[in-house]
């Protein structure tokens, strides 16, 4: 038991104690130069603890304070007096003769291990970075008004040679550190005498040595409030931590770091010790837990430290328990954690995560840093881990989902992972760690983070394709929490915490789909957001768009974007932009009344008030038409090729013919390629190509080939059988026609022929010269018979066609697929096509069979003398597949005409498609 000493008789104790030091050391000697040794040690150790001697100071005083009792600690920087005091008090218990003992002694602290923070007796010789002469003062009995206690100083050189005469006083002070010869002090300073009376039990009072030390004790006092490591964060000990700066020059600075503990509101179920909420006032709310450390297991992770050699054996009379702890911030966000004992250490020794942690490791002396090498700071580590997981089930089973959804990834994302990852026994991918929009819990595995962009999504965002399906991590988790996460999925899964491009199309259909499905219509602006989304999002995938439901068109339902195959034969509409306002798009959309093809065809809706970003990249990836008329034509040959609809082919035709009037030459050109039918006279739906005009339509080529027929040539079934070839005429037709001349325009420009379709009139023809082209020739080879035959030739040379160039020129004759014939010249090589003959379009075999066209005779009636049997008949001219088949070309420098009529005429130079002229006589 302490028996405290009066105040005379602890000065005597003091003075004694230096006396016999210094006997010792003459004693000594050269033999044992233990002085010197032990002056060069303290010196160089108060260097180890450079920048940290107030914090030592404070740790003293936290760790002579009652356990059950915390209590005040006060650090006073008086400047007013040059170059000033730096006072820190305590309300501890007073100066034992143990503590007298041990602060005077290098290392032999009286502390055991776990009995506090400090343990070597090493940190207080850091306060000779600011002073050379410490001075202590204590009191008997917390209770009393004075420091009737402990109270000594070092001693100075006057005091050393008060002391001892000339050399030998001259020895000392050159050998022996001062702090080993302690001398009473007197209290005649005011400011102690305040702090006695207000409760202080114990103050180290540090002169400073100079304007640097003044200015390096400012700057640590200064510290102790900076920075994201609170100091009072772990020393529960203290409830209260006064910093105070007196000067002349400047008002009187003041702060005051307190500490408060309450039950913890998260998390419930544990002693009150295991998890508490800590209240530090400026410095911050923590989440604080702490686990006491398997006794034998600590013990035993000790001893093969100290059988190692890694540590102090005196680590072996540890006795009392031990714990380890994580704080997290709650208030606000932690960029780093730091490591602690206790005290925080440097700021490059960081927490493996994001928070702070506490426990016993063992450090160097002045607690910079730990090294993980060392058993026992490895066994510690795995203990803090497995508090760290543990503390996160329980957060996310018990605490509100919008605070648990910041500290868990606090808790769990560490760096390096591997420790973390043996706590959760190798499956810490697969745990429930990854906060959700939907206030659910996912694995890393299968969540997903919503890239954060500039500008911000306003559409496609995480709270929406959460709502459709997507494990997305909740938004709310931003910043350097969001990165952490992220580095875990890529440390641990190896990928990055991205979608696939085809998972996130599927959900932006899905929300497309929602949109519609509000009830009320979404505004054009939403729109405009949704595809300018589009574009961010599908930049380098807008393949995996291809047949998503996500183009509003005109009507507000939703479209497939275009470019996926059909499925099982189904029919999608093909998708425009919608046309522009300015006019220049007039007539392109679909009229109400072709309502097969308005349910194959559509336009974007005409409301959305496109941005460049969005409309351009619809266009440039072709997930919808840009409107012009040249892609309205594909699209139409693309939808008349895959359908056998009446409905459509006539819808088909009636827009088409609508547009005609402001299509371009180039554009009335591609007509026919586009594939458009026409209604036949029987009511079927053919292919205009392959269709002539009938009689009631009144062309020329219709006209004489219907006189024609009524002549006679309907006895030749090949020639007969062209009328089932003829349109409908123009009262039956699916629109009303005003004027047939001009929609006969139309007609021709589809496709439709005129006069008489002849086909090949056998299997391979030879490539012929001009004489051969002989109208009776040709005759004699379509087996029109000598009558019919002499008719026929009169009628062409009527028309002013003679058949050939020069007569010795060979002349390629191209068969029905297109492809020149072999003749006689020029073997293998395709001539030059005589000017105005075309190629003509493949054989029907529906029309003529091959090889009996023109097979049977008409035969002879009754007619004047000297006149043609045909005089009165119609003129009939070659189609282009019967030049084709070897009919041969105009004369030289008369290029054909109307090649589209299906009529040959005679008459030389330039005419327009829709020429519809006689021919005139040669």
């Amino acid at each position: 038991m302490h028996h405290p000493m009066n105040a005379a008789g602890i000065d005597d104790t003091v003075i004694a104690r230096t006396l016999r030091r210094i006997e010792l050391f003459e004693q000594a000697g050269d033999d044992w130069r233990f002085a010197e040794s032990l002056k060069s040690i303290t010196e160089d150790t108060a260097q180890e603890y450079e920048g940290r001697a107030v914090l030592e100071l404070v740790q003293n005083g936290h760790d002579v304070l009652d356990a059950q009792a915390p209590g005040r600690i006060l650090v006073r920087l008086d400047l007013r007096s040059a170059p000033g005091v730096l006072y820190v008090a305590n309300e501890g218990a007073g100066f034992t003769e143990h503590n007298f003992h041990a602060i005077t002694e290098f290392a032999l602290s009286d502390k055991r291990a776990g009995g506090g923070i400090g343990n070597k007796g090493i940190g207080f010789r850091s306060v000779l970075q600011l002073t050379d002469w410490p001075e202590i003062y204590s009191k008997n009995d917390p209770s009393s008004s004075t420091f009737d206690g402990y109270r000594f100083r070092f001693a100075t050189p006057a005091d050393v040679r008060d002391l001892l005469d000339g050399e030998r006083a001259d020895r000392v002070i050159e050998k022996v550190s001062p702090l080993a010869l302690p001398v009473p002090a007197d209290v005649t300073d005011p400011v102690l005498k305040e702090l006695a009376s207000k409760g202080f039990s114990t103050v180290v009072r540090l002169p400073l040595r100079n304007p640097d030390a003044t200015e390096a004790a400012r700057n640590q006092v200064q510290g102790i409030t900076a920075g994201e490591a609170p100091l009072l964060l772990f020393l529960d000990r203290i409830t209260e931590l006064s910093l105070e700066v007196h000067s002349d020059e400047e008002p009187l600075t003041r702060r005051c770091l307190t500490r408060s503990v309450q039950p913890s509101e998260l998390v419930s179920g544990q002693a009150e010790d295991w998890a508490v909420e800590v209240d530090l006032a400026e410095a911050g709310r923590y989440l604080l837990a702490r686990r006491t450390v398997p006794p034998e297991a600590f013990r035993e992770a000790i001893e093969r430290s100290v059988q190692a050699r890694q540590i102090d054996g005196r680590w072996s009379t540890w006795q009392d328990d031990a714990w380890v702890a994580v704080a997290l911030r709650l208030d606000e966000d932690l960029q780093h954690g730091r490591m602690y004992t206790y005290l925080p250490m440097a700021e490059t020794s960081r927490s493996p995560f994001c928070g702070h942690v506490h426990a016993p490791f063992f450090t160097k002396l002045a607690r910079l840093d730990i090294s993980q090498t060392i058993t026992l700071n490895d066994f510690l580590l795995d203990q803090v881990a497995d508090l760290a997981a543990a503390l996160s089930e329980r957060l996310r089973a018990e605490a509100p989902h919008d605070r648990a959804r910041d500290l868990v990834p606090d808790l769990v994302c560490w760096k390096p992972k591997d420790r973390i990852d043996r706590a959760f026994a190798g499956r810490l991918a697969d745990q429930p760690i990854v906060p959700l929009v939907s206030a659910a819990w996912n694995t890393l595995r299968n969540s997903f983070a919503w890239p954060e962009q500039e500008p911000a999504w306003r559409v496609i965002t995480a709270e929406r394709l959460s709502q459709v399906g997507g494990p997305m991590l909740d938004p709310r988790v931003t910043g350097a929490r969001r990165n952490r996460l992220k580095d875990l999925h890529v440390a641990l899964i190896g990928t990055l915490m991205r979608p696939a491009s085809s998972s996130v199309a599927g959900w932006v259909e899905a929300i497309a789909g929602a949109l519609v499905d509000t009830g009320t219509e979404p505004s054009a602006r939403t729109w405009t957001d949704f595809y300018d989304d589009l574009a961010r999002a599908f930049a380098q995938t807008s393949h995996t768009l291809r047949g998503k439901k996500i183009i509003l068109d005109q009507n507000g339902d939703l479209q497939p974007a275009l470019g996926a195959p059909q499925q099982n034969g189904g029919h999608e509409r093909t998708v425009f932009l919608s046309p522009r306002t300015d006019g220049k798009d007039r007539g392109a959309r679909i009229p109400s009344d072709l309502k097969a093809l308005r349910r194959r065809m559509a336009f974007t809706h005409p409301e959305i008030a496109w941005s460049r970003p969005g409309r351009l990249f619809l266009e440039q990836h072709q997930l919808v038409h840009t409107f012009d008329i040249d892609q309205v034509l594909t699209a139409l040959s693309e939808l008349l090729t895959s359908t056998q609809s009446d409905a459509l082919k006539r819808d088909a035709l009636v827009f088409t013919h609508r547009q005609f009037p402001v299509l371009s030459e180039t554009q009335r050109a591609r007509l026919r390629t586009v594939g458009l039918s026409v209604p036949r006279v029987d009511g079927t739906w053919a292919r205009a190509t392959g269709c002539l005009f009938s009689p009631e339509w009144r062309t020329e080529g219709a006209t004489l080939f219907a006189r024609f027929l009524a002549s006679g040539g309907a006895e030749v079934p090949g020639l007969a059988d062209q009328r089932a070839l003829w349109i409908a005429e123009p009262a039956a037709w699916p629109e009303d026609v005003r004027s047939p001349d001009g929609y006969g325009e139309f007609l021709r420009a589809i496709g439709v022929q005129d006069g008489l379709l002849l086909k090949r009139v056998a299997r391979r023809i030879d490539a012929r010269n001009g004489r051969e082209l002989q109208p009776l020739r040709l005759a004699a080879q379509f087996r029109l018979g000598d009558t019919l035959s002499t008719a026929w030739a009169a009628d062409v040379r009527f028309a002013g066609w003679w058949g050939g160039c020069a007569p010795g020129d060979p002349v390629p004759v191209q068969d029905a697929a297109g492809s020149p014939s072999r003749g006689r010249r020029g073997h293998g090589t395709e001539a030059r096509r005589p000017a105005g003959v075309r190629r003509s379009a493949p054989a029907r075999s529906s029309l003529l069979e091959r090889e009996r066209l023109l097979s049977h005779r008409v035969p002879a009636k009754p007619h004047k003398a000297g006149r043609s049997r045909l005089a009165h008949s119609p003129r009939l001219r070659p189609a282009p597949s019967a030049v084709a088949a070897g009919a041969g070309p105009e004369r030289r420098g008369s290029p054909l005409r109307d090649a589209g009529s299906g009529v040959v005429r005679g008459r030389p130079g330039p005419s327009r498609v829709h020429s519809l002229d006689p021919p005139e006589r040669p």
